[in-house]
């Protein structure tokens, strides 16, 4: 178990963020912005960054074959 662990929900309140899905008591003990190398888990939330080169957006559908739940 990680030290950082907190329920989705809460995350959206503190980034002023709104959940468009899933539960928000499921908790996040890992947030990754790279998804180039990494360890994908059950309780892995992905931010999706633009950026002037790269769009996070782009991403995600080989998160999601990758484990990533949505």
């Amino acid at each position: 178990m990680s030290a950082f662990q907190h329920p989705l929900a809460r995350i959206a309140e503190v980034v002023g963020g709104r959940l468009s899905g899933g539960a928000g008591d499921t908790l996040v003990d890992r947030i990754i912005i790279d998804s180039r190398h990494a360890e994908i888990t059950p309780t892995t939330l992905f931010i999706a960054l633009p950026g002037p080169r790269h769009d996070g957006h782009q991403h995600i559908t080989e998160l999601v074959k990758r484990g990533l739940r949505m």
